[in-house]
């Protein structure tokens, strides 16, 4: 199908495009321009530190935005950056972290989990880099300045899927729960190639011909046609109930889109608080790029967190 961007989004949806032509290749040359064509907040003050992720003392580095406005014990939250789990940095979400940490306000924190190499970095590595920082966040909160019994989670694609697999893991194995996660573009399932989403936003680059080579099997190490675990894949789990709530933001162009709203629909029916966004005209992780109509999601985002941390003017 072809696409009628949002006005703003032309670019970036030329960009995700297939084919190679030197359009296409001219889009992408302009994306990094785009994402980073914004300014930290004034006042706001950002900190690498290292943390061990494992019980080998493997170390990690996590990112940390505190914004001027805090605060006092302000809440915190872990956001996880995208990039099919083989790919992304710190640095992709950036402009998403203060964005979010100024609106909030919040402490939030990313972090750079091992990514997936073909070497013996796959599932569950990167998930228990994730579960492990999340346990230190919990455990030094106050020392951050912040309130340990008020944070959140939220990720965008591949992190989206490691924020709910986490979700998971800490509701079965009694980890430190997240008061409330947002999912922004979420990869949930190995088999979304059967939705009508992707065949009608084949075009605009969301894995590859065949699920052999889609990222999907690459970050669980290896496709054997089995059913993947559900902390790798959440869609799996057979009982969503227990978990905090939710919000699942989808696009209208993304061939993700009805994997996230498959999800949405079975938290609201296993009893799970969850809210739902599908954001029109727009493609898969939209919100990296300075826009008004970012800025809309951006605010939607932190009136949900403000209402789950109680903040004014749920207080």
């Amino acid at each position: 199908m072809i696409c009628n961007p949002c006005p703003g989004f032309e670019t970036v949806m030329l960009a995700a495009r297939k084919e190679n032509t030197p359009e296409v290749q001219a889009a992408k040359a302009a994306l990094d321009g785009l994402a980073n064509d914004f300014a930290l907040p004034e006042g706001m003050k950002v900190e690498d530190r290292e943390i061990p992720v494992d019980q080998d003392g493997t170390l990690r580095t996590i990112r940390i935005f505190t914004p001027a406005n805090a605060g006092e014990k302000p809440p915190i939250i872990m956001s996880l950056h995208g990039g099919g789990w083989r790919q992304g940095d710190l640095e992709l979400d950036t402009f998403r972290c203060a964005e979010l940490a100024r609106r909030v306000p919040a402490i939030v924190i990313t972090v750079d989990y091992r990514l997936v190499d073909g070497k013996g970095i796959c599932y569950p590595i990167p998930l228990m880099d994730c579960f492990h920082a999340f346990c230190w966040i919990h455990a030094h909160a106050e020392e951050l300045g912040g309130d340990p019994g008020r944070i959140g989670l939220t990720g965008n694609s591949a992190g989206a899927n490691l924020a709910e697999g986490l979700s998971l893991y800490c509701r079965d194995h009694n980890g430190p729960r997240p008061v409330f996660t947002a999912l922004v573009c979420p990869p949930l399932s190995v088999d979304f190639t059967k939705t009508v989403g992707y065949h009608q936003w084949y075009d605009y680059k969301v894995g590859k011909a065949t699920p052999q080579l889609f990222a999907e099997p690459g970050y669980l190490g290896g496709y054997n046609g089995y059913m993947a675990p559900y902390y790798a894949f959440p869609m799996n789990c057979q009982d969503l109930a227990g978990l905090e709530p939710h919000m699942v933001v989808v696009a209208e162009y993304d061939a993700l889109r009805d994997d996230g709203l498959r999800y949405a629909n079975r938290l609201l029916e296993h009893g799970v608080q969850c809210e739902l966004y599908c954001a029109a005209r727009v493609g898969h992780c939209y919100n990296r790029f300075p826009h008004p109509y970012t800025s809309l999601l951006h605010d939607i985002l932190a009136a949900a967190y403000q209402r789950e941390f109680r903040l004014p003017p749920y207080a």
